[in-house]
């Protein structure tokens, strides 16, 4: 099973919600919820990925096990 990463997930769930139920408050809200969710998460693993001067994921998915 492939890894997803946190605004993977959060893309996949936020899908979800604008196929279901977005015509309730409480979907709205959640939307919202989603939405600022993964903004953050991108934003952090742009930091991230900008301090250790690499992708994590392709690094991980690269690079040769560890003996």
């Amino acid at each position: 099973m492939k890894r997803l990463s946190a605004p993977d997930r959060t893309r996949e769930e936020l899908r979800a919600l604008i196929d279901g139920n977005l015509g309730t408050a409480t979907g709205r809200s959640d939307l919202v919820h989603l939405a600022l969710r993964l903004i953050v998460e991108e934003a952090l693993e742009g930091e991230v990925a900008d301090a250790v001067g690499r992708e994590c994921q392709a690094t991980r998915q690269t690079a040769p096990p560890t003996p």
